[in-house]
């Protein structure tokens, strides 16, 4: 399992960075006529800023591994929140950046590395009604933009309703809003250990849900939330994995959770204890596409925006830009008309 990978699914704030750099105007066109670059350039340096250090400052082995270091990184975060200023419909203004940057300084690491939305950047209602296309919450007049597609660029369609908070009632076409799961029907935090979870009752941020009834396996028994194990707790890959997205793998020798190594470019790596830094661990490229499992891997650096990418071959894209048409891209409700 890709490193890069594993960290969207434990931190959705990489993969869903647009509820918190969605820093758009009422209306794009207004932005273009009224707003100075000044401001909104200054408004989106608050905000990456804000996002690479509070990353930096909860979770030091995401950012490296992520983006290598806190410059690059802010430089991602900002191309991105100057696409979304574009976005049609969109209810924040550059004014709102600074907001929200403020309100992520203060921000719990607990919360942040949840995901949890606070007051400053959650989305206000945009200008878009239900079912027309969107990149981004704050588009819809719902303040909920659903994007079922897993595809790289994928386009979202505005919802009937906004995304319940927590303690409200959820299924599968009333999802949580970003940081809570379903559980039982209910939005909330998801379960801890000895938590019965299932596909319907999942379990909360750094636990897995482990057992005959886990997800996937095909039973509906048993299966119960387990705690990530970090530095020096036993471990196995079928019922106690550990908490890679805090940086431990599991050593297949020493069966413990160990310390992953970050590599640099053209580093051995295994995805497992000896991962990159800004890179994802491939076959080399001599060996192409084909590579089997047994091929040594090498790090291989991510692309930012603007650079080549090829989703097979690698190499792959630097969170937040996605491999479209072989070239790393923002996303921009442009392309979702």
């Amino acid at each position: 399992m890709k490193l890069a990978r594993s960290f969207f699914a434990v931190f959705p704030l990489l993969a869903a960075s647009a509820g918190l750099a969605s820093l758009a105007l009422s209306e794009a066109s207004c932005a273009k006529a009224n707003d100075s670059s000044a401001s909104v350039n200054d408004g989106c340096n608050q905000q990456a800023a804000a996002i690479c250090r509070k990353m930096s400052d909860c979770s030091q082995f995401r950012l490296q591994a992520v983006y290598g270091d806190e410059v690059t990184c802010e430089g991602q975060q900002k191309q991105e929140c100057l696409s979304l200023l574009q976005a049609d419909g969109t209810s924040r203004t550059p004014d709102q950046a600074s907001t929200c940057a403020s309100a992520l300084r203060q921000q719990s690491c607990d919360d942040f590395v949840a995901n949890v939305v606070i007051d400053g950047c959650e989305a206000q209602p945009g200008a878009l009604s239900p079912g027309k296309a969107c990149i981004d919450n704050a588009q819809c007049d719902t303040a909920f933009c659903k994007v079922t597609s897993s595809s790289a660029g994928a386009c979202g369609v505005c919802g009937s309703k906004m995304a319940s908070k927590s303690g409200e009632v959820c299924n599968a076409t009333q999802p949580c809003e970003t940081g809570l799961v379903c559980t039982g029907g209910t939005c909330g935090a998801g379960g801890t250990t000895g938590y019965a979870c299932d596909e319907t009752t999942p379990c909360a941020p750094n636990y897995a849900c482990m057992g005959s009834g886990a997800i996937g396996d095909g039973g509906v028994t048993k299966a119960t939330c387990v705690a990530l194990g970090t530095g020096g707790a036993s471990c196995n890959q079928a019922t106690a994995p550990c908490a890679e997205a805090q940086g431990f793998a599991c050593d297949p020798a020493a069966k413990t959770c160990s310390p992953i190594t970050l590599g640099a470019s053209d580093d051995d790596c295994d995805n497992g204890v000896f991962q990159c830094s800004g890179g994802t661990c491939r076959a080399s490229p001599e060996a192409g596409p084909e590579a089997g499992p047994d091929e040594p891997r090498i790090c291989i650096p991510t692309a930012i925006i603007g650079s080549s990418c090829d989703v097979v071959a690698g190499p792959d894209c630097m969170a937040p830009a996605v491999c479209i048409n072989r070239t790393c891209t923002i996303k921009t409700s442009a392309a979702c008309k």
